[in-house]
């Protein structure tokens, strides 16, 4: 299960083209940071603002209050109404559709593209220049890698609409996606599974399952701790953390 933590933030400002702080939004920045100057930081963070000013900085992007304790860099793009939850970082020229909903303690990185609907759970980390399309849900502690991909339609042509032909696509906690890989939609990825870098993902993946290759196949089985098990063994035991696993078929659960 997914568990989303933090309140909804909700923008009161009109968008407007660039602006400066009001004076009291200013005082506020620098009581909050404990700058010595008053004037926008590069990054800001929610308990920043007791009270919105009358026009947001660059995009109107939201109001922010106190208890809103994540961090938004003055570059990125939040629509309105989002979810964000507490410790949540989001970097450099991110978009986040209205809609989308965010747990705690995740890190959004420089040019994360997060759309309507999206579901992102407590502590994961979405590098660089990765797109999270709409009927992508992300369970807890997922990791996707720079320029990973998802898809959200199997079959697309540019003068066909198929917004309604949308495929849900879930990674279960923990699981990898390693740098390049393409998850093509309406699949599966079990709990601590781990695709390899530039691997294709076509199908359900099992839990704690290794895949590399175009498409991808099974090569072994991981530890939660993302070290490779052995290869024969009952239980099978983690060179690195010594957790025990046992292998039935297709199927890996802890001992």
């Amino acid at each position: 299960m997914v568990v989303l933590r933090g309140a909804r933030a909700v923008c009161t400002a009109p968008a407007v083209a660039a602006c400066r702080p009001s004076a009291e939004a200013a005082i506020l920045i620098a009581n909050a940071d404990g700058a010595a100057r008053l004037g926008w930081p590069g990054r800001r963070r929610a308990d920043a603002f007791l009270h919105p000013p009358a026009t947001c900085h660059g995009i109107g992007r939201k109001a922010l209050r106190m208890g809103n304790d994540y961090t938004v860099h003055e570059t990125a793009f939040l629509e309105q109404p989002c979810e964000i939850g507490p410790g949540t970082r989001i970097w450099h020229f991110a978009h986040v559709m209205a809609g989308a909903r965010i747990g705690a303690r995740c890190n959004l990185g420089q040019n994360v593209y997060v759309d309507r609907d999206v579901v992102i759970g407590d502590g994961c980390k979405v590098q660089n220049n990765v797109s999270l399309y709409k009927g992508v849900v992300l369970e807890d502690e997922v990791f996707c890698g720079p320029s990973m991909v998802f898809t959200n339609v199997i079959n697309p042509r540019a003068f066909i609409e198929r917004k309604h032909e949308f495929r849900p696509t879930l990674v279960c906690r923990g699981a990898t996606l390693g740098a390049n890989s393409t998850i093509v939609c309406g699949v599966t990825i079990g709990a601590y599974a781990l695709i390899g870098a530039g691997a294709v993902i076509t199908a359900d993946v099992p839990a704690y399952a290794l895949m590399v290759g175009v498409p991808a196949r099974r090569r072994g089985w991981v530890c939660r701790c993302g070290t490779s098990l052995p290869a024969t063994g009952d239980p099978r035991v983690c060179p690195a953390c010594n957790a025990a696993y046992r292998v039935t078929g297709d199927s890996v659960t802890p001992a």
